[in-house]
């Protein structure tokens, strides 16, 4: 439930400064997780809530990660038909930040 708070407090409310990041790292091939659950699973539903969320208010929100990710078109897809624009994805934590910097003092 903190995770939860914390993350509508960072991408949601008006008066906090703030922005959620959202890094999408690749499975590991030599390591993968054990399951059984999806890997990401809850990553996934995170995304998902907040796509939901910029529909109807604004949200500060960066992603960020592999390109290898999988499923990362379909959720490149979602967000940017919500957005009505192609979404920006990054590919180095460095731009992520500083990307998230910048929402997060708009």
């Amino acid at each position: 439930m903190w995770e939860r708070h914390y993350l509508k407090q960072a991408g949601l409310e008006p008066n906090v400064p703030g922005c959620v990041i959202f890094w999408l790292g690749r499975e590991s091939v030599t390591n993968p997780h054990p399951g059984p659950e999806p890997y990401a699973m809850d990553t996934r539903r995170e995304i998902g809530k907040f796509t939901a969320f910029m529909e109807i208010m604004d949200v500060r929100m960066v992603v960020g990660g592999d390109r290898g990710f999988y499923g990362l078109d379909v959720i490149l897809f979602e967000l940017s038909e919500v957005l009505g624009k192609p979404f920006p994805f990054y590919e180095t934590i460095e731009d992520v930040v500083a990307q998230a910097v910048l929402t997060a003092r708009q």
